[in-house]
């Protein structure tokens, strides 16, 4: 398993997040603080994808069109399009929290057992769910640091089997062993990660693994589409990751569309306007409009 952790902080918000990468499944730790995430600003991915998200939300506020405002401990099971956004006339939802605390587990829509679908709304979380995984993270949202959490994903999975949430057997689900290629790919690729870096470049990936830019892209796209990573190669996976965190600062409050910017890696304020248009956003200035409009839960 590959995992690295981010830390961004801007004002009195803040956004730490684990992934935590395998074949069968994605995970995503994330803690959000004073930060709102509204999926109907979501930059698109490259397509339709077979990948479902299970939210597991152990703190703070979800909210789904037609259903409200749900406190935590609940679960939202998305189909792709839902946050991807790849239709956007899909059903909204948004997350928040002071904080929000959340486990994304993305796996094919196949494996899971729960009706796939915002539709359906939330439904309760399982307390020895919610045990496991607030005793592995407890350390992380209280202080996040630079080392992802331990997570007994074979536990986890095996519970969420058990509850019918998962179908098929999860055994062995986590590899054991990983192609040398990887780990050195990863090598490259987890520093870039865990220091916020912008990826637009190849450049800085190849100095740290030290491969030619042929053998290197080959390795990307390879690694890429075996950890499902959203677009298509590494430029891509940037530029989306980018988009989202744009978004999700522009709710700071009292922050800047140019303070937002720099946060998240761009050029300027400019170059952040052009990236909203290419993607078919809204203007930055109305996605933080709208984000200090929203009425949130307390």
């Amino acid at each position: 398993m590959f995992s690295a952790v981010t830390a961004r902080q801007l004002g009195a918000s803040s956004l730490h997040t684990a992934i935590y990468l395998e074949r069968r499944f994605r995970a995503h730790l994330v803690r959000r603080h004073n930060l709102l995430l509204d999926s109907q600003y979501m930059a698109p991915s490259a397509g339709a994808s077979p990948i479902a998200n299970l939210f597991l939300v152990l703190a703070g506020h979800s909210y789904v069109h037609g259903h409200g405002w749900v406190a935590a401990p609940h679960a939202l099971c998305l189909d792709a399009n839902e946050f991807e956004r790849v239709d956007r006339d899909a059903v909204r939802f948004c997350s928040w929290g002071t904080p929000c605390v959340l486990i994304d587990l993305r796996v094919h829509r196949d494996d899971l057992g729960l009706p796939i679908g915002l539709r359906h709304g939330p439904v309760p979380l399982a307390t020895p769910v919610v045990e496991l995984i607030a005793e592995a993270t407890a350390e992380f949202c209280r202080a996040p640091s630079r080392i992802a959490p331990s997570i007994d994903f074979p536990r986890l999975l095996s519970q969420l089997t058990d509850a019918g949430w998962l179908r098929g057997s999860w055994h062995g689900a986590i590899a054991a062993v990983e192609p040398e290629s990887f780990h050195r790919l990863w090598n490259g690729l987890r520093p870039l990660l865990e220091n916020s870096a912008v990826m637009s470049s190849m450049s800085d990936i190849q100095a740290a693994t030290g491969l030619s830019l042929r053998q290197l892209s080959r390795d990307v796209k390879e690694f890429t589409q075996t950890f499902g990573l959203p677009g298509e190669g590494l430029r891509d996976v940037a530029r989306v990751l980018r988009l989202r965190a744009a978004v999700v600062f522009l709710s700071t409050p009292g922050a800047t569309a140019s303070e937002v910017a720099r946060q998240v890696g761009y050029a300027s304020l400019d170059a952040m306007g052009r990236a909203f248009r290419d993607a078919k956003l809204p203007a930055p200035s109305v996605i933080q409009d709208h984000a200090r409009s929203v009425a949130l839960p307390r």
